[in-house]
């Protein structure tokens, strides 16, 4: 099983080998709460929900010189303390999931001098207790189904004047529907996907090398310049639509015209999946 700390300057602490290794943790368990209305015949559930979650984690610390011992130490409490600091999470990993979270807290136990192991029990908080997979497709052109013919013209044109819909599907493994990140490359005018029945368009001019991003997660539409520049493109967006809807779980049919994109779901679960 691999277990890491990624903080937000991506400097990584392993805490299954050593200098680090994991004695026991809570990290599998989850307990959602929910709201209810009192009946005569009982409790009418209505919805549930996860609130911030606190979690524990006991490490034990150990080098075999007191300089790599100390470093060890140092080096814990520097990286997961920089996300505090700039109040930006770090990721805990198991397998390959990651939950957004801080470590805030940091008792120590079975500490002697001379010695060069302790026991750390690390405190854990996350605002979005959610283990998440990130599942990631690109859609080239080149490699859809057509499903008319394009029209070459002799002339170039600044945009291709092309009534050819490209078609494929995707699939949300999740059992629920997931927020994604969308990223629509340039040349095009006026990029839009549709998947089922919801639209994603942006009323935006692309140039070659420009590419424009919707995240449903962290409600941002932006188009960023080929100097890196970015804009806000939020209000450009087909507002007939939700531009933040979720992806439904499940089979979706896609289709889209004269761009390639990458499609990058979030799939959450409140318990991490146990993978051999």
């Amino acid at each position: 099983m691999e277990i890491y700390y990624i903080n937000s300057k991506n400097e990584k602490l392993d805490l299954v080998r050593w200098p680090y290794r994991i004695q026991t943790a809570d990290l599998f368990n989850y307990k959602r709460n929910y709201t209810y209305m009192e009946t005569t015949s009982g409790g009418n559930i209505s919805s549930f929900n996860t609130p911030v979650v606190e979690k524990s984690v006991q490490l034990t610390v150990e080098a075999s010189t007191r300089k790599d011992y100390y470093d060890a130490l140092n080096r814990f409490f520097r990286v997961v303390d920089a996300d505090v600091s700039s109040m930006t999470p770090g990721k805990l990993y198991i397998d390959g999931q990651y939950m957004s979270c801080y470590i805030f807290g940091s008792e120590k136990t079975e500490w002697e001098y001379g010695c060069n192991s302790l026991d750390n029990t690390i405190a854990i908080v996350s605002g979005a207790p959610y283990w998440v997979t990130e599942h990631k497709k690109s859609y080239l052109m080149n490699s859809m189904t057509e499903e008319s013919d394009f029209l070459d013209y002799p002339i170039d044109y600044p945009y291709d004047y092309m009534p050819s819909v490209f078609s494929n599907s995707m699939d949300n493994p999740g059992y629920e529907a997931a927020d994604f990140r969308m990223t629509i490359y340039g040349p095009i005018l006026n990029p839009a996907v549709t998947i089922g029945q919801d639209v994603y368009r942006v009323y935006t001019e692309l140039e070659e090398d420009e590419y424009l991003v919707i995240d449903s997660r962290e409600k941002v539409v932006e188009q960023v310049s080929v100097d890196g520049i970015v804009t806000p493109k939020y209000n450009a967006r087909d507002k007939d639509y939700d531009i933040y809807k979720k992806i439904p779980a499940g089979n979706s049919q896609m289709s889209w015209s004269g761009f390639g994109f990458d499609l990058t779901l979030y799939i959450e679960r409140s318990e991490p999946e146990w993978i051999l």
